[in-house]
């Protein structure tokens, strides 16, 4: 009987893989620096829960020099694969990206593509997020750094799912 419980127990505190990025919900303000040559840009974002805590959506708008980028990330949980699916688009291309993760890092799973993306997203503290994009030319072997967006939560804009 105790071993049974015990089993109970460990199996209700488990974490649950669609709340683990809970974190995220809220409206957030920074920078997004250039791989290229460092230099910066204004952005905001606002991430939202979707599908009743299933998945997120993830607004982003930049405003720079050569006018405003807007852009959407959309996930959901695939409990089978043990796998973050997501699609991007933005308002230049205007075409979808297809990646999977683990929901800090993220790959490109679009096939007959010669070109990789890799993003990888961290918690900063409670109120800090750290984006990196970077591109594979060959493979994965190496990567070279797109951007990197500074994000700060805006006080009092926390979002619940």
């Amino acid at each position: 009987m105790l071993v049974l419980l015990s089993c109970d127990f460990a199996l209700a505190s488990a974490p649950d893989p669609e709340r683990e990025l809970d974190w995220m919900l809220g409206r957030w303000e920074g920078v997004r620096r250039h791989g290229e040559d460092g230099s910066e840009a204004p952005l905001r974002l606002e991430a939202r829960s979707i599908l009743g805590g299933a998945g997120q959506a993830i607004e982003l708008e930049i405003v720079g020099e050569s006018g405003t980028y807007r852009g959407i990330w959309v996930q959901i949980y695939d409990p089978e694969k043990h796998r973050w699916l997501c699609r991007y688009g933005n308002n230049t291309r205007r075409s979808w990206a297809s990646l999977e993760g683990d929901g800090s890092v993220y790959r490109s799973v679009s096939p007959g593509r010669s070109r990789e993306s890799r993003l990888e997203s961290e918690r900063i503290g409670d109120n800090g997020w750290r984006r990196t994009q970077s591109v594979s030319e060959d493979g994965g072997t190496t990567w070279r750094v797109l951007f990197v967006d500074e994000l700060e939560l805006i006080p009092g804009s926390r979002l619940t799912p």
